[in-house]
């Protein structure tokens, strides 16, 4: 399973389930096989730490409020904007993984 499908996975699971980062963390880690678990590890903490402000930029950048957005589909924003702005990640690739996410995960 692909390194930031594992990320949304664990940052989908702390929204939903309001779980502890550290637990929702350990616990997805330990059940699937992860190439790079600092990457996966960076991405959560990184996505959680800078939440408000991705969300300030997202709200720039929306026509509608971010309350309205599929949970799903703001989780998977955040990680974009995140990995665009904050890593050495190009738009494009960052782009296309959020979008293969999207496919895989939202009916």
């Amino acid at each position: 399973m692909d390194d930031r499908f594992i990320a949304y996975k664990i940052l989908s699971k702390i929204e939903r389930d309001k779980a502890y980062s550290n637990i929702a963390v350990d616990t997805v880690l330990n059940q699937n096989e992860v190439s790079s678990a600092p990457f996966v590890c960076a991405l959560v903490y990184g996505v959680l730490e800078r939440k408000i402000t991705l969300d300030y930029y997202l709200s720039k950048l929306l026509t509608q409020p971010l309350k309205k957005l599929n949970p799903q589909v703001l989780t998977i924003l955040r990680m974009g904007v995140y990995q665009i702005s904050k890593t050495y990640a190009k738009s494009r690739f960052a782009v296309f993984w959020r979008l293969s996410i999207c496919v895989r995960s939202i009916p």
